[in-house]
């Protein structure tokens, strides 16, 4: 298990992190070549491939019945590449909105999502560790 870089309360009572930060994650690509994202909230690949847990996808053919949940991942800074994600589907019944269940940059390739102003319903960015990854990540 890869922990986060920053580690803390982003509107929580618990801090949420485990395991060790390794640092970023790197993929070859290609100019031109395609890419989405797999979340597993609460959970692992292995629990997926067992058929415990249902991922999210950044692609809506990968998701149930072919969509994108629109509110899945939102756009923390407008366009570039610092992106939220919430862990379960907007329609479901403990869905927060509060965007703090990942969150991760992308560097070197281009993403769209919806601004997260647009979406989140529990803010948590007044919080000092909001502050950090800020200033940390020259957003």
């Amino acid at each position: 298990l890869t922990g986060a870089r920053f580690s803390g309360n982003l509107g929580e009572k618990k801090n949420w992190n485990s395991g060790t930060y390794s640092g970023p994650q790197t993929s070859q690509m290609n100019p031109g070549d395609r890419f989405g994202l797999m979340f597993v909230g609460n959970g692992t690949v292995k629990q997926v491939l067992e058929g415990k847990k249902t991922p999210l996808f950044s692609l809506e053919t990968a998701n149930p019945d072919d969509i994108f949940h629109v509110g899945q991942i939102a756009g923390v800074m407008g366009e570039g590449g610092v992106f939220a994600m919430e862990d379960l589907r907007p329609e479901h019944r403990w869905f927060d909105g509060d965007y703090n269940d990942v969150i991760f940059q992308v560097t070197g390739a281009i993403g769209t999502a919806n601004p997260i102003d647009d979406l989140i319903l529990k803010d948590w960015r007044g919080e000092p560790l909001w502050e950090t990854i800020m200033t940390e990540l020259s957003i």
